[in-house]
């Protein structure tokens, strides 16, 4: 497979993918890109401190939203009177 030229979110895509857990071969696959120019995006990006930046953005996302997620929760269940009710 012929590597194409880069868009501006590729790298954060693969450095995505891979932080989650996705499989090099299965992100290549996915994004119609050849094995090693995925492992050459995710060494160079690990490289530079780029990967590192990528973790640090969906850890807080994901902080941020499972955080909003519980004060809803708790927010519709004051609202409700308490949920369910136990005997």
């Amino acid at each position: 497979m012929k590597d194409r030229e880069l868009t501006p979110n590729t790298k954060w895509i693969v450095c995505m993918w891979d932080i989650r857990g996705e499989s090099p071969i299965e992100t290549a696959k996915l994004m119609k890109r050849s094995l090693g120019q995925v492992l050459d995006i995710i060494a160079e990006c690990k490289a530079d401190g780029y990967y590192d930046k990528v973790r640090r953005h969906i850890e807080y996302f994901d902080i941020t939203n499972a955080r909003r997620a519980l004060m809803g929760f708790a927010s519709a269940i004051a609202d409700v009177g308490g949920g369910m009710a136990i005997e």
